[in-house]
């Protein structure tokens, strides 16, 4: 190895432990590395196993593309692909510090039949893919994958030694990712473990303006499918609704009851339409700042029933662990704190020590408040 390329190997390892500590290193690692490994592009994601959410997914190193193609990849690819991506699949099941590279996994012959392989890797040119599964711990695991064109051809024989000798140091990194505090306050379950949830989440201040809006809820109003965006502010696309939905809201926001409303079509048939769930916030949360601000949520749930979902809701806008969103789903389906308690194991104090921080950060006061509360969210029935 020659001295130049010596140091920037080192520099690379360098911004690699860096990032641990200072989480906006992380896009300076991941451009270095596809430089190194001349790559398109280098993505780095972390999947919560527990709800089944992603908390981060970083890419750099936009070699041949720019910023703005690179979005519109990462768009394609969340609202329409990442359920069938094979290679995702795969990856999932490797061993921790194992690479794959997908042209060796895949035949020829499998790859022409994959609707991922032709909609989306050959449209984007993201033909050759080099991955591993880099670390888990703390109900966390971390992917890392590159990918090239077809001109380039796959990562050849050099490369790939290079990756091998930076896996000790990926895994490493890893570790320290789930264990360093900066990175927990960074990347913890917050709005955007939100972003890959099939339902329409969207989050509105009082005027109706959008402070969020996960890529559910941006293609309903990007194609007038339910609503419409005028000035930042939340429109119903349906005009006869538009007071209607302005009038809910406020009632929302005034007394704090949850509320909906059937989101109709112009041209569909009259009492159709898709339900809109409107669900007050608590303005602190450990999980999100809205400035102090009072939020209304709304919910426009997908069609078919996701317990993982829910749970990522409920965690993600009450700051509820795991044991509570479980035991708040359980209450929403109608069981008693005994029932509960016996299900899981769990001595009846616990599980009224857990039902009553449930209340507090909820801001409810009783299981009937709690229901009505969750009733608001329809994927919370787990069936």
């Amino acid at each position: 190895m020659s001295r130049a390329t010596a140091a920037s190997t080192d520099g690379l390892i360098a911004n690699l432990y860096e990032a641990t500590v200072e989480p906006t290193v992380l896009l300076d690692f991941l451009q270095e590395l596809a430089v190194r490994t001349e790559s398109r592009a280098v993505h780095m994601a972390v999947f919560d196993d527990r709800s089944e959410t992603v908390l981060l997914d970083a890419a750099g190193g936009v070699v041949g593309s720019t910023p703005e193609e690179l979005a519109m990849i990462k768009r394609d690819y969340d609202q329409v692909y990442a359920s069938i991506d094979y290679r995702r699949i795969h990856l999932t099941a490797l061993p921790i510090g194992h690479w794959f590279q997908c042209h060796e996994v895949f035949p020829p012959q499998r790859l022409k039949r994959e609707r991922f392989f032709r909609e989306f890797a050959l449209k984007w040119d993201y033909r050759y893919f080099t991955g591993l599964r880099m670390g888990q711990g703390g109900g966390l695991t971390t992917y890392l994958g590159l990918n090239r064109r077809a001109e380039q051809g796959p990562h050849d024989a050099e490369d790939m030694r290079f990756l091998r000798q930076l896996t000790i140091h990926l895994t490493r990194a890893s570790k320290l990712f789930y264990k360093t505090r900066s990175f927990r306050t960074h990347f913890a379950p917050g709005l955007e473990s939100l972003q890959y949830l099939p339902s329409g989440v969207l989050i509105l201040d009082r005027w109706r303006r959008v402070l969020f809006a996960n890529a559910a809820a941006e293609s309903l109003f990007r194609h007038s499918h339910g609503f419409n965006l005028n000035d930042g502010v939340l429109e119903t696309a349906h005009s006869p609704l538009r007071k209607k939905f302005s009038d809910e809201v406020n009632q929302v926001f005034k007394t704090g009851v949850p509320s909906a409303v059937l989101l109709k079509s112009p041209d569909g048939p009259r009492g159709t339409g898709m339900p809109c769930y409107l669900l007050r916030l608590p303005e602190v949360s450990e999980s999100y700042q809205l400035g102090g601000d009072p939020a209304i949520l709304v919910l426009v749930p997908q069609a078919a029933p996701s317990a993982p979902e829910a749970v990522a809701l409920l965690r993600t806008l009450y700051s509820l662990s795991r044991r509570e969103a479980d035991l708040a789903t359980a209450v929403a389906n109608g069981a008693t704190p005994q029932d509960y308690a016996k299900s899981a194991g769990l001595e009846i104090s616990t599980v009224r020590s857990q039902l009553k921080s449930v209340f507090q950060k909820t801001g409810t006061h009783r299981q009937t408040e709690l229901v009505r509360l969750l009733s608001v969210l329809p994927r919370v029935t787990l069936g």
